[in-house]
């Protein structure tokens, strides 16, 4: 490593567990779906800026670096287009359900009935 980047490397490192555990924090436990998506695509694209611009104050050699920012910039498309084909594939399958008629507990009555009208009674 060159010198003067080993005093970096603890704050890159512990930028990084930070990064970690505060974005699972925030994308596991938060419940609002739509705000997720939308924090989704700059958090992905500033994550990967992050990571390269701690490679360039740690001196990385130039034959890492036309390696690692391909590898960052292809790992950040895929990730928001990985997201994307996902939320795809759901809309696909709520509209899915939906076309398929009413739920199961909407036919159950609340006495066990399945199905019965009030004249089939």
């Amino acid at each position: 490593m060159p010198e003067g980047s080993a005093d970096l490397f603890p704050v890159f490192f512990s930028v990084w567990i930070l990064l970690g555990l505060f974005s699972a924090g925030f994308f596991f436990l938060n419940k609002n779906a739509a705000f997720k998506r939308k924090v989704w695509p700059p958090f992905v694209v500033l994550t990967g800026v992050l990571f390269v611009a701690f490679a360039l104050a740690l001196r990385i050699p130039g034959q890492a670096l036309v390696v690692m920012v391909p590898a960052v910039v292809l790992i950040t498309f895929f990730n928001l287009r990985t997201v994307a084909v996902l939320r795809r594939v759901w809309l696909e399958r709520k509209r899915d359900r939906a076309r398929s008629g009413p739920a199961l507990s909407t036919l159950i009555s609340s006495k066990g009935d399945i199905g019965m009208s009030a004249s089939d009674r």
